[in-house]
């Protein structure tokens, strides 16, 4: 049967269709989509959607709609994460959205959020250490998570049993950050710096309980894709070289002295999108931030993340009503 699967975030919306068997546990994307919304423009500020924000999530949820027709896919499931949870508004803008797309989206929690990520980053993904960290660099936040897996994970299964021992979200991703602390761009260096404490300040009490899992940290979202396709020296977005790259530090403190320096347009000529090219000295300087409080060498990218996470949940949960 066919799925699809929207993931509403903070700066981009993220649709998934795959092709799913819950007789075998399987999944097969069909295809991805992506639009920049903003969604969180402005809510760090005053808790509330802007109305130009919401114009550009009914434009996005118009043209999903499209592919969902023209892929006959009768199952929907769509979510909300940061902005949504922030936003005092929100029930009143996925009540307009539910009468104008016929799309409901549903406002998941935190932990709800941290579960699904983790399984759709970790699915795939072979050779798992015993314990590892998943990072999910949003607009609005950026969650970190501690887990495990118990089973050796196919190109399209999930795992068989997979256990989320701990998860803490900071409240700065890449919308946030920017909108908090680049009061231009490029920022100045005590702009950068005040936000390179600002994120320290949040995440430093919390590293210890999460040491345990440095030996493998894999990253997911926009920041860490666009991450990977600039240090692979891409000019566009590749899913296929994307795909488990090893982001070494070297490369991603090169391109922090790089990217931080550089105006919208220059990120752009870089190969990065409108849309993201604003927001990626923030979102990068959380990626570099982080690397060097795990001490970590690497960063695994995953370009799977909660919408994958969100299908095979409910792949699972057909696998158990066959039952």
């Amino acid at each position: 049967m066919k799925i699809a699967a929207l993931d509403i975030g903070t700066n981009t919306a993220l649709l998934l269709i795959a092709e799913i068997s819950p007789e075998h546990g399987t999944l097969k994307s069909l295809y991805n989509a992506q639009e920049i919304v903003r969604l969180g423009q402005g809510v760090d500020a005053d808790r509330k959607i802007q109305p130009e924000a919401k114009e550009r999530l009914y434009n996005a949820l118009m043209k999903f709609q499209k592919l969902i027709k023209l892929y006959d896919v009768k199952y929907v499931v769509a979510v909300g994460t940061s902005a949504l949870r922030d936003a005092k508004n929100s029930a009143a803008l996925i009540r307009e959205m539910d009468a104008k797309t016929g799309i409901e989206i549903k406002v998941i929690t935190g932990d709800e959020e941290a579960e699904m990520t983790f399984l759709g980053a970790i699915t795939g993904i072979a050779e798992l250490p015993k314990r590892f960290l998943v990072m999910d660099i949003g607009g609005g936040s950026t969650e970190f998570i501690l887990g495990r897996a118990s089973s050796q994970l196919g190109a399209r299964s999930a795992p068989v049993n997979f256990d989320v021992e701990d998860q803490v979200s900071v409240d700065m991703g890449s919308v946030r950050m920017t909108e908090r602390f680049f009061k231009s761009l490029p920022p100045s260096k005590d702009d950068v710096e005040a936000a390179r404490q600002a994120f320290i300040k949040q995440l430093s009490p919390k590293v210890g309980k999460f040491i345990a899992g440095r030996e493998m940290m894999i990253a997911v979202a926009g920041t860490a894709t666009t991450v990977a396709q600039l240090a692979l020296g891409l000019k566009q977005f590749s899913a296929n070289d994307i795909q488990g790259y090893n982001v070494k530090y070297d490369e991603a403190h090169s391109l922090y002295q790089t990217i931080l320096t550089k105006t919208p347009s220059e990120i752009e000529e870089m190969g990065v999108s409108p849309g993201r090219a604003d927001v990626l000295p923030a979102g990068l300087l959380i990626f570099h931030q982080a690397m060097r409080l795990f001490s970590l060498t690497a960063v695994k990218v995953s370009i799977q993340g909660l919408r994958y996470g969100v299908v095979l949940k409910e792949l699972e949960r057909l696998r158990l009503m066959l039952r």
